[in-house]
C-alpha cells in the first residue's frame, strides 16, 4: 500500500457504500497503474469510504493514473523500475513534490516532461 491510501486508515467509515459507477471508475485507474501498484481493490474502497471527499480523491488518482499511461506510452521501452519511478514522480506530484533526487532510473529530461504534463492536466 502506498502513502497515498494509507492517509485515512485511522479514519471512521463516512459512507458505508460506494455507487456502482464510483467503484467501476476505481476499477479503471487501477489498471492502468496495476503493473506498478498492487494495492487490492478493497484497500482502495476502504480508503475512499474513509475520505472526507471521495469524489475529489478519485479524480485525484485518475489523474494519477492518466499522466502515467500517458508517460508510460511517451516513453517507450521502460524497464519495470523506470515505470516504478515514473509513478513516484507522479504519485509525489499529486502530494506536492516538486523535487525527484531520489529517482534514479530515468533522465531529468524525462523527470521534466513528467512533471511539466502532469501540471497540464
Amino acid at each position: 500500500m502506498n502513502a497515498e491510501t494509507n492517509n485515512v486508515s485511522g479514519s471512521s467509515i463516512k459512507y458505508h457504500s460506494l455507487p456502482d459507477t464510483f467503484i467501476d471508475r476505481v476499477k479503471g485507474f487501477m489498471a492502468v497503474i496495476a503493473d506498478v501498484d498492487d494495492t487490492p481493490l478493497q484497500t482502495f474502497l476502504d480508503s475512499f469510504q474513509r475520505d472526507l471527499h471521495p469524489e475529489t480523491e478519485l479524480e485525484t488518482w485518475e489523474k494519477i493514473a492518466a499522466a502515467y499511461q500517458w508517460a508510460v506510452a511517451g516513453i517507450p521501452g521502460l524497464t519495470r523500475e523506470q515505470k516504478k519511478d515514473v509513478f513516484t514522480v507522479i504519485l509525489g506530484l499529486s502530494m506536492g513534490v516538486l523535487h525527484f533526487d531520489n529517482v534514479k532510473n530515468l533522465t531529468n529530461e524525462q523527470v521534466g516532461a513528467i512533471i511539466s504534463h502532469f501540471q497540464t492536466i
